[in-house]
């Protein structure tokens, strides 16, 4: 069976939202153990893909040590898993935005734009009430940023998801 991404991509986030239990329990613990002692392309592989998507399931939820340990495997991914680990890191950011605004910078640099680390992937055939749902909860959680260290990442994705907003209002329209 083949799966595309955006198909997974959906599944993905619709895991995180929804608090799914993946089917092999997997923790932040085994993660970092397994990046230490098999390498970033072992991790990947058995952590993150089609039928096991726990490692992108806990990188969606926020917990500050799963997202540093997605900064990390960036390095070593290829598209797809690039795709999938920045869509995590934008569901990360409506758990705790604390956590992933740090690294907006760092891991942008020469990789990526700023809707793909702000916004959690939203399929074409979505609907927009549902696209404008994710949205909303990106923006929530990003209005509730305080840290002063934080503004600019913080104004930064407010600004993609305004502009994603009014896409998603020009193609309704039109």
């Amino acid at each position: 069976m083949t799966i595309s991404i955006r198909a997974l991509s959906v599944l993905v986030l619709l895991s995180a939202a929804a608090g799914v239990t993946a089917t092999q329990a997997v923790d932040i613990a085994t993660l970092e153990r397994s990046l230490t002692e098999n390498g970033p392309q072992r991790t990947l592989a058995t952590y993150f893909h089609c039928e096991h998507p726990e490692g992108y399931r806990l990188i969606g939820s926020g917990d500050p040590r799963a997202v540093a340990l997605a900064v990390k495997l960036l390095d070593a991914s290829d598209a797809c898993d690039t795709e999938m680990l920045m869509s995590s890191l934008a569901t990360a950011i409506q758990h705790n935005p604390e956590a992933v605004l740090p690294y907006l910078n760092t891991v942008l640099h020469g990789r990526a734009q700023h809707e793909n680390f702000c916004i959690p992937f939203i399929a074409e055939e979505t609907p927009k009430a549902d696209a404008l749902d994710v949205l909303d909860r990106s923006e929530r959680a990003l209005k509730n940023v305080s840290r002063p260290d934080l503004q600019d990442a913080r104004r930064t994705c407010l600004a993609e998801i305004d502009k994603y907003r009014r896409a998603l209002e020009r193609a309704a329209s039109g």
